[in-house]
């Protein structure tokens, strides 16, 4: 701060070879959305909507897409609602993020992955190039789960839900994506499912009877929703005791804090080993082997980092 010339001079001598690039890029579908506001401003939706889905035809990401579409629909309701309704429903599927189209969202249902070890190892691989980012990803995913910060508890659902496929699980958000049933639905194996709500925001001792009743009624979505399963009730939160008013879910388990700390330390033994030799992540063999050394498998998981909800004393 107090301009000291070697610490000025040596910065001029560092900027000085810097070259920046004499021409600026603007992403397609910027230049398409300001095109289409042009349209639609000069009484012209229709067209806006065609300027929009010639980019979306060009693109592979999909959430852009999704996003694209959303933008399609609001040129498109004025002149044909029932265009703009078809357009949201598609956005969706794309992008769960975005509007929901009125008629609500068809819930899907779901499979779980033929062998865990396979999928994680095939996730791993298209999602990590090198055994760093693979190591930094998964150290930052777990650090997203942040106890009794309730403007945190969007993240921890999200993380929840990437966790998942990083172990090869099959992984869902119904509530976000469709607006009913559990924050997330894992499917462990072919005849389990874990029905799970993040309560990582809540600072009480006791789970709370409105907690204990959401959870309830999750498990009776997942139940009609697949009868062939067996639906594990599942709850993260900071305490395993049910309040006096509540009664817990038959067969209930939590993720504690501390369960999550020993969690923590499991999964990243497992990123860490996979990690050490080069792809060894991307081979289902070495996956699968330390899935079942950490007990991260469907058959282990809850019953090693879970725990029975306590009745209140």
């Amino acid at each position: 701060m107090t301009r000291d010339p070697r610490w000025t001079g040596r910065s001029r001598r560092a900027l000085a070879e810097v070259r920046y690039t004499q021409r600026g890029t603007v992403r397609p579908e910027a230049v398409a959305l300001r095109e289409a506001f042009d349209l639609a401003a000069t009484g012209l939706p229709e067209r806006a909507a065609d300027c929009l889905q010639k980019t979306m035809n060009t693109l592979d990401d999909k959430p852009l897409r999704g996003w694209l579409r959303e933008q399609k629909a609001a040129y498109l309701h004025p002149i044909n609602a029932k265009l703009a309704q078809q357009s949201l429903v598609t956005a969706v599927s794309e992008n769960q993020f975005v509007l929901r189209p009125l008629a609500g969202v068809a819930s899907a249902q779901i499979k779980p992955a033929a062998v865990q070890a396979r999928a994680a190892s095939e996730f791993l691989a298209n999602e990590y190039a090198d055994g760093v980012t693979l190591v930094l990803g998964i150290k930052k995913l777990l650090e997203d789960v942040v106890w009794e910060v309730e403007e945190r508890s969007d993240d921890a659902e999200q993380a929840w839900h990437s966790l998942g496929r990083h172990l090869g699980f099959v992984s869902t958000r119904p509530e976000k994506q469709e607006g009913k049933g559990p924050d997330n639905l894992w499917a462990l194996t072919s005849d389990l499912f874990a029905v799970t709500e993040l309560k990582t925001g809540c600072v009480t001792d006791t789970i709370a009877k409105k907690d204990l009743g959401q959870l309830g009624v999750s498990v009776d979505w997942c139940t009609a929703k697949h009868p062939e399963v067996k639906a594990l009730p599942v709850m993260l939160h900071r305490s395993r005791t049910a309040d006096q008013y509540g009664t817990p879910v038959p067969g209930m388990r939590v993720v504690t804090p501390a369960k999550y700390e020993l969690l923590r330390t499991a999964i990243m033994k497992y990123a860490t080993a996979l990690a050490s030799d080069l792809g060894n992540w991307g081979e289902e063999q070495a996956v699968a082997e330390q899935l079942v050394q950490n007990k991260l498998t469907g058959a282990n998981f809850f019953s090693t980092y879970a725990e029975t909800c306590r009745p209140a004393p």
